[in-house]
């Protein structure tokens, strides 16, 4: 698990997520990574193991009960009560 420290004002979480480590693509190489919607650049910019990320609406579309279901359980594996 990994949490920054705390910016003041507002920033987006994939340009903090570039300022922690911006000239380093290979650190997540060999890890897991859950992220949330707010990281949708991480796979075309970092070299991960593997990316969980919940599936994302399309515009104008429903997302199917089958990606709901998915989608809470990445959910749950990402945040924990």
């Amino acid at each position: 698990m990994y949490v920054s420290k705390a910016y003041e004002g507002r920033i987006h979480d994939y340009k903090l997520l570039n300022k922690e480590f911006p000239n380093d693509k290979d650190w997540f190489k060999n890890l897991v990574v859950i992220a949330d919607l707010g990281y949708l650049g991480i796979e075309k910019d970092y070299k991960c193991k593997k990316i969980i990320m919940k599936d994302k609406k399309q515009k104008q579309k429903e997302l199917t009960r089958s990606q709901k279901l998915n989608n809470k359980k990445k959910s749950k594996m990402r945040i924990k009560a």
